[in-house]
């Protein structure tokens, strides 16, 4: 699947990529063929990147024997 996003908008959501016509849409995927409902040009993903980069890790080393 692909997601872009709009030339009109700004807010960092990306939408669905297809072919949309009047009653919905087609799209590729694995190579098959689906369609898509009127409704699903609304579909978006949207990261928030200060949030995943504020998001803790933590990190163990643990000691192993010397061979």
């Amino acid at each position: 699947m692909k997601f872009a996003t709009r030339a009109t908008q700004t807010s960092g959501k990306y939408y669905l990529v297809a072919d949309w016509k009047n009653n919905g849409g087609t799209m590729e995927y694995g190579g098959e063929t689906y369609t898509i409902a009127s409704g699903g040009s609304s579909a978006f993903l949207q990261v928030r990147l200060k949030k995943l980069q504020k998001t803790k890790r933590k990190d163990r080393v643990v000691k192993g024997m010397k061979v």
